[in-house]
């Protein structure tokens, strides 16, 4: 019995979607009653950089690139990526490789419709970074200017804070003029978040040579300093907080080392809390030892910008 010519397309068709479908291991009955990728299961995408992410396949998802999704309380948050920077994907325990994946993906667009795009959760957030090309760029900063008027700042939830302090000079003294801290607010991956906000920071010092004391610590300073996205950097937002009521390098009753304690309040987030171990006077060895010798830590030759404490 022979086969007509539209019916053999028709069986050649389906045979290549049965292959796309085996490969992302979704099954027809599956794809009968929730048809379209928006409602795939959780899959891992294997990136070239070596990161690896777990997430839901979005339905912007094209030739242009993959889109991935995370939902929690009422939020979403939108990654693109860039089909060349998948290396390979696993989906229900079957790993493939990044070529694989975007093969089924545009078979699956092709022969089984994408449901529409549900209701937009209370907050949608879409990450930077483009999966097209140039032409389609516009459109995703058109799609990001969108979004950025919806959420203000379009970046994914904070879950810790990271913080480093060091003591810093920024006058034309030669002495420490304060604490320069760099605070960098981190997501899920370990990613720097750039937020808006308000810093408290807080100066812990010892006493040095008390031994009767039964806490030698005590609050040097205090700090209180708004935080803005424009502030960061690539590792972080660096603030310059000056010394107060004492200046560890002027005072010989201090010790050397100390703790900074910062607490950073995001709205419509949490507060979130660091603290880290901190020199709060630079080590100097010939410091040190003009400081045996002579009672003070500065050459006459320098000059200095605050009176020195003889104690």
């Amino acid at each position: 019995m022979h086969t007509t010519a539209p019916i053999r397309r028709i069986l050649v068709r389906l045979s290549v979607l049965l292959s796309a479908l085996s490969l992302v291991g979704v099954s027809i009955p599956a794809i009968a009653q929730q048809p379209g990728i928006d409602r795939q299961d959780d899959l891992v995408v294997h990136l070239a950089s070596g990161r690896t992410m777990t997430a839901k396949i979005d339905a912007r998802t094209d030739a242009a690139g993959l889109w991935l999704r995370w939902e929690s309380s009422g939020a979403e948050v939108l990654r693109p990526i860039q089909w060349d920077r998948v290396a390979a994907a696993e989906i229900n325990g079957n790993k493939i490789s990044g070529k694989e994946f975007l093969d089924a993906i545009e078979q699956i667009r092709r022969d089984v419709p994408a449901q529409p795009v549900s209701a937009p959760a209370a907050k949608s957030i879409v990450m930077l970074g483009s999966p097209a090309g140039e032409e389609s760029k516009s459109n995703e900063a058109s799609k990001s200017t969108t979004a950025s008027k919806n959420t203000q700042e379009p970046k994914p939830p904070v879950k810790w804070l990271d913080i480093e302090a060091i003591p810093a000079r920024w006058d034309k003294y030669v002495e420490t003029d304060g604490m320069s801290i760099c605070i960098a607010p981190k997501d899920a991956y370990g990613q720097l978040v750039p937020v808006r906000g308000t810093l408290e920071v807080d100066l812990i010092a010892e006493h040095a040579g008390v031994v009767k004391l039964p806490y030698p610590f005590s609050r040097i300073g205090h700090w209180s300093q708004t935080v803005r996205p424009e502030d960061f950097g690539p590792s972080g937002a660096v603030y310059h907080l000056p010394f107060q009521d004492v200046n560890p390098e002027m005072s010989n009753h201090l010790g050397p080392h100390g703790a900074i304690h910062a607490i950073l309040s995001v709205p419509g987030q949490d507060t979130f809390e660091a603290t880290a171990d901190a020199r709060i006077r630079p080590y100097s060895l010939i410091r040190d030892r003009l400081l045996q010798t002579t009672g003070r830590r500065f050459f006459p030759e320098e000059t200095i910008g605050q009176p020195w404490e003889k104690k």
